[in-house]
C-alpha cells in the first residue's frame, strides 16, 4: 500500500465518520458508538530493501537456573534424570538447525554465581547458585557450580562459541545486609565499600579460571544485573541493586583489572530490566565509565511495546560508538496476556521483530527455556517444545550468525534480514488477532524465483513451522494472507541485491522550492508534484 492508498483509506474513513457523527446528531446517539467499529485489517505491505543496519552475530540463553533444573544443582534435584533425555533437552537448544529440531542457538550466558549465607533457606532452590568462596579468607573452590559448567560445556560442544559471563549479586559476605538476595533497605546498594575491590578480584578471577581451565573464554563479562530493580534480603533469587555511583566506579576498576590480568574480556552493562530504564543509565554513567563498556546490553521486560525507546537506545548506542545485544528476556508474567500459548509465542516473535530492527540489537538471548518454550515433563518424559519454541524457530532457524538485518519498508510487522554469502533473503512476519494480507515486494533483489519456501506456526497445535511455497506474482512481489495468530517466515535462495541507479542531485533552480519528491519508481523518474498535491486530486 503506497502512500496516497493510504490517503484514500484515511480520507474514506474519515469521511464515513463523519457521516455517522451527523446521524447521530439527529438520532440522538453518541458518535463514539459507531468509533467501536473495527476498520478491516490493512495489509502488511513494504519494499525490501538491501540497506544492511547491523550484522546478526547469534541467539543465546542464559544458562543459571536451567542447568540447576536440568541436572540438579545444590538443593534442586534434576528434573530430568535420564541422561539421553538430557541431551535431548541440549540438542532441542544448541545445534546445527539443518541436521534436527533446535534452535540453533550460539551465545551462552554464564551467571556467576555469589552465593548465599548457608544458613538462609529463602531462597528458591533452583534459583540458588553456589558461588565459589565460602567466606573472605577460603581458598576458590573449583567443583561447585557443577551443573552449570556441565551445561556450559554442553552447549560449547554443541556450537556455542560466543560466551558471556554475568553476576546477579555478589557473595554474601560482600554484601551490606549480609544477603545475596539483596539490602535490607529498598534500592539501597548491597555491596560494601571495602569490597569493591574484592568483587572485581573475585569476578576475573573466576573468568581467568575458565579460559584456563574449562577451554571458555567470555567474550565479555557483565558486573550487574537488573540494578534498576529493588533486590531485597530474604528474596527468592541473587539480586543486587547497585547505585550509579558504584556503577561508576566498578565498570573502570573492572576494565582495568582485566586488562592488567591479560584477559581477552570486556565489560559489558548495564542490564537494566527494560529499555526505557537503559536509556536513563546511560545518561547517569560518567564519561570514564562508558568508554568502559565495550558493548551496550539491556533487558527487554515490558507490559506494552515501546519501540520510540528502543530506537533511543540505539540512537545512545550509535552515539557512543557502542554494539548492543538484547541480553534477557522472557515471558509470560502473570499480568501479561490471555495466559494462551500462542499469546506468548506471538508476544517473543514480536520481541525479536523489534529488538533486532529497532533497537538495532547484534544477539538476541533467551532467558530460561522452562518459561514455555521447552517444558519438563514431569513424570520423567522426553521434553516438550511449546509455542513459544517455535514461535523462536521461525527466526532461529533461519536468521543465522552473519545474516544482515536490513529493510522490510513499510511492513511494519516483517523483520527483514539478508546473508550475502548464502545469497539468502529470510522474512517473518507476525499477526496477531485479524486475518491479514500480506504483501511484500522483492523487487530490489535479482535472480529471483518463481517461487519461495514459507514456514508456519499458529494458534492451531498442529501447525508448527509448517512448510509450504507460494508463488511470486508477475510484479516480484510475496501476496499472501497471513492466519489469525500466526508467525510466518519466507525463505528466498540465490538472489543478490540489484545494482541501484546514482541518485542525481536535482538542478539548482529546483532544490529549494519546498517540493516533496517522490521516491524513484521502477520506471526511474520522478514525480515533479508535491505529495500533497498529487494525492489532493485522487
Amino acid at each position: 500500500m503506497d502512500f496516497c492508498d493510504r490517503v484514500r483509506l484515511v480520507r474514506h474513513s474519515y469521511h464515513l465518520r463523519d457521516r455517522a457523527s451527523s446521524r447521530s446528531a439527529s438520532d440522538g446517539l453518541s458518535p463514539s458508538f459507531f468509533l467501536l467499529i473495527e476498520p478491516p485489517a490493512l495489509a502488511d505491505t513494504g519494499r525490501v530493501i538491501p540497506h544492511p543496519a547491523q550484522t546478526f552475530r547469534g541467539w543465546g540463553m542464559s544458562l543459571a537456573w536451567e542447568a540447576n533444573d536440568l541436572y540438579g544443582g545444590g538443593r534442586q534435584p534434576a528434573r530430568i534424570k535420564d541422561p539421553q533425555l538430557q541431551s535431548q533437552y541440549m540438542d532441542l537448544l544448541y545445534g546445527d538447525p539443518t541436521t534436527r529440531l533446535t534452535l540453533g542457538l550460539n551465545v551462552a550466558r554464564y551467571n556467576i554465581g555469589g552465593g548465599d549465607d548457608p544458613t538462609h533457606t529463602s531462597m528458591r532452590a533452583d534459583a540458588e547458585m553456589e558461588g565459589f568462596r565460602a567466606g573472605p579468607g577460603a581458598a576458590f573452590d573449583w567443583t561447585r557450580d557443577a551443573a552449570q559448567r556441565r551445561m556450559l560445556q554442553e552447549a560449547r560442544i554443541r556450537g556455542a562459541n560466543i560466551f558471556e559471563a554475568f553476576s546477579n549479586s555478589p557473595p554474601f559476605w560482600m554484601t551490606v545486609s549480609g544477603s545475596s538476595s539483596g539490602s535490607t533497605v529498598a534500592h539501597q546498594d548491597n555491596l560494601r565499600p571495602d569490597m569493591r575491590e574484592s568483587f572485581v578480584t573475585y569476578l576475573t578471577t573466576v573468568v581467568a579460571h575458565f579460559r584456563d581451565v574449562e577451554d571458555v573464554r567470555f567474550e565479555s563479562l557483565e558486573a550487574f544485573n537488573e540494578p534498576d530493580l529493588s533486590w531485597m534480603a530474604g528474596g527468592r533469587q541473587e539480586g543486587y541493586s547497585a547505585s550509579y555511583s558504584s556503577q561508576k566506579m566498578l565498570i573502570p576498576m573492572l576494565a582495568d583489572r582485566l586488562k592488567q590480568d591479560g584477559l581477552d574480556t570486556f565489560v559489558s552493562g548495564v542490564d537494566m530490566n527494560n529499555v526505557g530504564d537503559a536509556v536513563e543509565a546511560a545518561g547517569q554513567l560518567s564519561p570514564r565509565a562508558l568508554s568502559a563498556l565495550g558493548r551496550l546490553n539491556t533487558h527487554d521486560y515490558r507490559l506494552v511495546n515501546k519501540p520510540a525507546q528502543l530506537k533511543r537506545f540505539k540512537m545512545l548506542a550509535q552515539k557512543f560508538h557502542k554494539p548492543i545485544w538484547m541480553s534477557e528476556l522472557g515471558c509470560c508474567f502473570a499480568n501479561q496476556g490471555d495466559r494462551t500459548e500462542m499469546w506468548g509465542a506471538l508476544f517473543m516473535a514480536d520481541s525479536v521483530r523489534m529488538d533486532l530492527r529497532d533497537l538495532g540489537a547484534e544477539a538476541w538471548v533467551l532467558w530460561q527455556p522452562d518459561w514455555n518454550v521447552i517444558a519438563f515433563d514431569e513424570n520423567g518424559g522426553a521434553p516438550r517444545p511449546e509455542k513459544q519454541f517455535y514461535a523462536l524457530a521461525q527466526y532461529t532457524r533461519f536468521i543465522r550468525p552473519g545474516f544482515q538485518i536490513i529493510s522490510a519498508g513499510g511492513a511494519s510487522n516483517t523483520l527483514a534480514a539478508y546473508s550475502p554469502a548464502l545469497r539468502r533473503l529470510v522474512l517473518v512476519s507476525t499477526n496477531w488477532d485479524k486475518e491479514t494480507p500480506n504483501n511484500l515486494d522483492l523487487s530490489a533483489f535479482g535472480g529471483l524465483p518463481s517461487s519461495v519456501a514459507v514456514y508456519r506456526t499458529t494458534a492451531d497445535e498442529a501447525i508448527n513451522l509448517q512448510k509450504g511455497t507460494i508463488s511470486l506474482s508477475s510484479k516480484l512481489h510475496i501476496i499472501d494472507t497471513l492466519p489469525a495468530r500466526s508467525i510466518t517466515t519466507y525463505v528466498v535462495d540465490g538472489i543478490s541485491p540489484l545494482n541501484r541507479p546514482r541518485r542525481h542531485r536535482l538542478p539548482p533552480d529546483l532544490r529549494h522550492r519546498g517540493t516533496k519528491w517522490d521516491a524513484v519508481g521502477q520506471s526511474g523518474q520522478r514525480c515533479a508534484e508535491s505529495t500533497h498535491q498529487r494525492c489532493s486530486q485522487l
